[in-house]
């Protein structure tokens, strides 16, 4: 039993770096969406916002659908500061670390108050940086996975041969 609940933390842990690689590539959809309802359609950020949401998953669809209701209503702050109370909001539950959330809220500073170039600047960035954090993780996901398997198993095992 001891061995099994060991087992079951490895890949608990495992499958939390499986997950923060899926979030990241919707993260991604979601930045290309963005990208393109603003550049190809000129909607503007809020309506883009409600127009992306329904094609991305949670987290995300709340980060966006809180974004662009508040946007909305809300004339006194900025995007920035309404996009970081989003994230804040949403991202805390999700398998993102706290410097993978802390980029998204950058991505944050360059919408809704810059000309279409520098946003388009913002997002190339993002992106770029956004394709090597989904690569590293790849790695650390292919990598680290089986450690965690492992780990957990023999540690199950030591517990048992402890008590023993």
């Amino acid at each position: 039993m001891v061995v099994l609940a060991g087992l079951g933390m490895g890949f608990f842990f495992s499958e939390n770096l499986n997950c923060q690689n899926r979030q990241l590539k919707q993260l991604k959809k979601m930045v290309l969406l963005l990208r393109g309802e603003m550049n190809y359609h000129h909607t503007y950020l809020s309506k883009a916002c409600c127009d992306v949401s329904g094609k991305t998953e949670e987290p995300f669809r709340s980060v966006l659908n809180y974004a662009a209701k508040q946007a909305d209503k809300n004339t006194e702050c900025s995007f920035a500061q309404i996009w970081e109370d989003a994230t804040d909001r949403f991202l805390k539950q999700s398998a993102l670390s706290t410097e993978q959330i802390q980029k998204i809220k950058e991505l944050g500073t360059t919408m809704g108050y810059l000309d279409i170039e520098t946003q388009n600047s913002g997002f190339r960035l993002f992106l770029e940086q956004l394709d090597m954090e989904i690569e590293e993780n790849n790695e650390r996901r292919k990598k680290d996975g089986k450690v965690y398997k492992y780990l957990g198993f023999m540690g199950g095992v030591i517990v048992v041969l402890i008590i023993i």
